[in-house]
């Protein structure tokens, strides 16, 4: 068939790679909240970087029609700019399973009650006191996106996208979201039709075939 595909490299150098294997390191430490912090913030550097990017700049400024945009979601919402920007349909991928930033996408259920939250390590079958605690996590990450990661990432998307609307209008402007995960690891946990597990690494034109045989 005939594919044009526009592939987007990303060169980090040295000391930004050092940069973050220390990051990843450091957290393991931290508190609860410094963690959800700590996350979204590491989601607005990365994706301010990535729109910054030489490469990024000259695509955007090419006079070019895209059916599909394709994206890798880790707090990255200012990416559905890219969407508005070719008019088309965006699917997101993640290396990992259904989180609360893939959740909030397309409205995935993921109920602190029985759906552990990321920097919890607690079984599906919690007790009380761990049903607690997730709540809490849960809230916070809540409080943390609203009020911190989501208007970053609005700024982020006026600025690299002139004229685009505000995020809160193309925030759920999600076809796909292929994840990292099988079914027998998710113990009591539904997601939506749109939520594709076992599929964040198919090649490009493996996720272009599946998109059209979806429509």
């Amino acid at each position: 068939e005939n594919f044009n595909c526009q592939e987007i490299s990303r060169n980090f150098t040295n000391h930004i790679l050092q940069a973050m294997k220390s990051s990843l390191f450091d957290q393991i430490h931290y508190s609860l909240s410094r963690k959800i912090f700590w996350m979204d913030g590491m989601g607005n550097t990365y994706a301010e970087m990535t729109l910054n990017h030489t490469n990024v700049q000259n695509l955007l400024k090419q006079n070019q029609h895209f059916d599909l945009v394709i994206f890798h979601q880790f707090m990255t919402d200012s990416y559905n700019g890219f969407c508005y920007h070719f008019k088309a349909p965006c699917i997101a991928v993640t290396s990992m399973t259904t989180t609360s930033w893939t959740n909030r996408k397309v409205g995935n259920p993921g109920p602190p009650s029985y759906v552990p939250q990321l920097f919890v390590n607690y079984p599906a079958q919690m007790n009380f006191f761990q049903r607690f605690h997730n709540t809490i996590a849960y809230i916070l990450a809540e409080l943390s996106h609203h009020l911190y990661s989501r208007p970053y990432q609005n700024k982020l998307l006026q600025k690299y996208f002139p004229n685009a609307p505000h995020l809160d209008d193309l925030y759920y402007n999600t076809s796909l979201i292929l994840v990292n995960s099988h079914v027998i690891t998710l113990k009591k946990r539904r997601n939506l039709a749109l939520i594709l597990q076992n599929h964040s690494k198919m090649n490009w034109r493996a996720i272009v075939k599946l998109w059209r045989s979806r429509i």
